[in-house]
């Protein structure tokens, strides 16, 4: 049979429809995120202020390896102290009530209570990806 591939985080979140919600949240896809910024030159790398583009211009990368998207995304992009990339996750909380976010940092800590977790980096869900349906701590566990 013939399966979809790739796919962008548009089919896992729905962020479109955040973004009606939420006054001032707006949202770009990377590919128009790149043309405006990375190809334009506005980007620089954060280690010697040099204007660095994406690798050969591309803008858009679906259904490309990311390996070099991911590589130029490092040089020119920053993140919160503290914030790991290949450790960290980013929720979004079904609200903005404290208690939501309060759950999910409860369901968190219960997941590293539970033991080790599943690495993907060592095939931990090769051939055997989390439900799309399950729960919100089965899907925070992958």
């Amino acid at each position: 049979e013939d399966h979809e591939k790739h796919f962008t985080f548009n089919d896992f979140f729905h962020l479109d429809a955040i973004a009606l919600e939420h006054e001032g949240l707006n949202v770009i896809t990377m590919e128009e995120f790149l043309k405006r910024k990375g190809v334009t030159g506005k980007l620089k790398s954060l280690r010697t202020g040099e204007v660095v583009k994406p690798p050969n211009d591309e803008t858009n990368w679906n259904g490309k390896d990311p390996a070099k998207l991911w590589s130029y995304l490092q040089k020119v992009g920053k993140y919160p102290d503290g914030w790991e990339p290949t450790s960290c996750v980013a929720v979004i909380p079904s609200s903005d009530d404290p208690k939501h976010v309060e759950e999910l940092n409860a369901m968190m800590a219960e997941i590293k209570k539970e033991g080790p977790l599943p690495d993907p980096a060592k095939g931990a869900f090769d051939g055997k990806p989390t439900n799309v349906d399950a729960s919100t701590k089965d899907r925070l566990r992958e």
